[in-house]
């Protein structure tokens, strides 16, 4: 997501989220999402209004039965569902709550082809110039909806990322290339990181310096094309340079080793391990 916002310019702080999905992944990217958003300044207010959150039983919303308490704690309040004309005792629907709430982003972790509709994505594309749009589901059946899909029910506009690998699209004569938003892209950086440094406790604090390095990892030329996440070719590259800022973060902060800045990249390269073979030669 933050690679998207590259493009269409808008601050971290201004993103409203419809997932689809409460489970590990998208509990675990709402919660990511509010501690980039308090770090550029937003209210608590302001952090809970953003976040609407659907599990297979409907909107998570105060006042509905929630067992789970990660359930609860993203659960909307009934003033944030008012502001936005919404019934908390009628369970609106996902199309009702894109429609009210005007979503800069959709994304899904269900399991569940299908889940994400075609009158869900025209919905959002009546409101956003570039809907971001990132059904993360796998493998490639179980995605919320295609690439393919995602791309022609937002009239070629949205940004995409997909949890499985799906080829390139064209529409209306323009190529759009698919990012896979992978976690190997982010947990070999961030282990090596954590290892070179020594620290104690991965918060969240973390995987949003590891977040952003990706992000920034994404080249301009992907980024023109629609890529959100650079190419699996480049997996070591992105995996050193998320190794060196966990590393940087822990030193500066001082909850790791403390190293000097210009040896930093030294000595992740010096930890490295590259599957070089001796090569067997017959007798």
């Amino acid at each position: 997501m933050l690679a998207a916002l590259r493009i269409t310019k808008q601050p971290i702080d201004e993103q409203r989220v419809v997932f689809m999905g409460a489970g590990e992944v998208c509990t675990g990217i709402a919660r990511l999402l509010a501690a980039a958003m308090r770090e550029a300044g937003a209210s608590p207010e302001r952090i809970r209004a953003s976040r609407l959150v659907f599990d297979s039983r409907g909107l998570l919303r105060e006042g509905a039965e929630l067992d789970d308490p990660h359930k609860r704690a993203l659960a909307a309040p009934r003033d944030v569902l008012a502001h936005h004309g919404l019934d908390a005792f009628a369970a609106p629907t996902p199309e009702e709550v894109i429609r009210a709430v005007k979503p800069t982003v959709l994304i899904g972790a269900t399991a569940a082809p299908g889940t994400f509709r075609r009158t869900m994505i025209e919905e959002m594309a009546r409101h956003v110039e570039r809907p971001i749009v990132m059904p993360l589901s796998n493998p490639t059946s179980k995605a919320e909806c295609s690439a393919q899909e995602a791309i022609a029910w937002s009239a070629g506009r949205a940004l995409v990322a997909t949890g499985s690998p799906f080829p390139d699209v064209v529409h209306d004569g323009t190529r759009h290339v698919i990012g896979q938003a992978n976690n190997v892209f982010v947990f070999p950086g961030v282990g090596m990181g954590v290892m070179l440094s020594g620290i104690r406790e991965v918060d969240e604090a973390v995987f949003l310096v590891a977040a952003r390095t990706l992000a920034g990892c994404v080249s301009e030329a992907r980024l023109r094309q629609g890529a959100l996440l650079p190419d699996a070719s480049e997996l070591r590259a992105v995996s050193a340079r998320v190794a060196a800022a966990v590393v940087r973060h822990a030193s500066e902060r001082r909850t790791g080793r403390r190293f000097a800045d210009d040896e930093v990249e030294r000595c992740v390269a010096a930890v490295s391990w590259y599957p070089d073979y001796v090569p067997i030669v017959p007798e």
